[in-house]
């Protein structure tokens, strides 16, 4: 009786895995993130949740496909946040270069 529950309790946690990396990849594809601050807010959260998750199935075989799906995924949310926040760096330094170049005296 246990080890069914044990099963069971391994393959929703295969399932849940598999969700997650569904979500992760439905971000990847979406055009705007990272621009949106929902879709940032709700990466944040799924990548959150499949760290979490991650470590419980890592080592399932049935599970591979489902982690290496979730892995490429919150890699590729990742360098697209880290872009987007590089270029937002670089637009605040431009207009601050901006403006205390008019605010200079002449």
């Amino acid at each position: 009786m246990r080890r069914r529950r044990d099963r069971a309790a391994q393959a929703d946690r295969g399932r849940r895995l598999t969700d997650l990396a569904t979500a992760l990849e439905a971000l990847v594809a979406d055009e705007k993130y990272p621009g949106a601050r929902e879709l940032r807010q709700r990466a944040r959260r799924l990548r959150q949740d499949w760290a979490a998750a991650l470590p419980a199935v890592a080592d399932d075989p049935s599970a591979a496909e489902a982690v290496a799906r979730g892995q490429a995924a919150d890699a590729a949310l990742g360098s697209r946040e880290q872009a987007w926040r590089d270029a937002r760096v670089a637009e605040s330094d431009e207009q601050r270069r901006r403006a205390a170049g008019a605010a200079a005296p002449d």
